[in-house]
């Protein structure tokens, strides 16, 4: 008796059905990762907003579009991720490319968020630092609210005073109108008017460059080295979904055929 040969429809065979569970598998784990990664962008990006918030006025507004942006890409991770789940659960071609499309999308943001905060690093990595951070207090200290603000909440909370030292101040022309020597959140015990007394011993002689250079460095590093790691796994994630699409296109497609609709 002859041995039966059994015809498989072109994605029903065992090999390529194997094929398409691997994809499925890929892409859906591939989601969570990417759902994570949203969450921590996201996350990354507001505990920056909401603790160094002060910083981010004082420096250059690069920093604080890529701190922005950070946001934004964790937010359009987590929508590329609900997307790309309703292509795999639902095997939607439509889904899967909008998918594709949202990660290339995502892929080039990542790379602009990394060069934005490169540039970042180097500019607070430079020499020059200290003397921006001069020019910022001596110039804006007391003429915008805003960074007189963020300038006084920064020497309180990181303990201290001018860019380099308390003698940056004696430049500033707000400070010699008002006759003092510091403004009082560089005091050590603050009391209204304690930055009139000349003697330093209540006041914070470290300067405030080296402190913001420290706190962003964190910052200026994690972001490049994130949205590096991320772009080579979105690059995995391009690939799983194309394949999935092609296999789902496929077997719709002999189904259509076959069937007539």
């Amino acid at each position: 008796m002859p041995q039966q040969v059994l015809h498989y429809p072109p994605a029903k065979r065992p090999s390529e059905l194997c094929t398409k569970i691997f994809l499925r598998y890929a892409v859906f784990s591939f989601n969570a990762i990417f759902l994570l990664t949203g969450m921590t962008l996201v996350g990354f990006g507001m505990w920056t907003l909401l603790e160094k918030w002060d910083l981010t006025l004082l420096m250059s507004p690069l920093f604080s579009i890529s701190v922005y942006s950070t946001v934004a890409v964790g937010s359009l991770i987590l929508i590329s991720s609900i997307v790309g789940c309703t292509g795999v659960v639902q095997e939607r071609p439509s889904s899967l490319v909008a998918f594709i499309v949202l990660l290339v999308v995502i892929f080039m943001m990542e790379l602009s968020v990394g060069m934005m905060s490169y540039i970042t690093y180097v500019q607070v990595d430079n020499a020059t630092f200290p003397k921006y951070i001069s020019e910022v207090t001596l110039k804006e200290w007391g003429k915008q609210d805003s960074t007189t603000n963020a300038i006084d909440n920064v020497q309180m909370k990181y303990k201290c005073c001018g860019s380099a030292s308390y003698k940056d101040w004696k430049n500033n022309s707000v400070i010699k109108s008002l006759n003092t020597t510091t403004p009082d959140s560089c005091c050590i015990s603050r009391v209204s008017g304690c930055g009139k007394i000349e003697h330093p011993s209540n006041i914070y002689t470290k300067g405030c460059a080296s402190v913001i250079e420290k706190g962003l460095r964190l910052n200026m590093v994690l972001v490049p080295a994130l949205s590096l790691g991320f772009s080579v796994i979105q690059i995995f994630g391009v690939i799983f979904s194309s394949a999935l699409t092609h296999q789902i296109s496929r077997s719709r497609k002999f189904v259509r055929k076959k069937y007539s609709y």
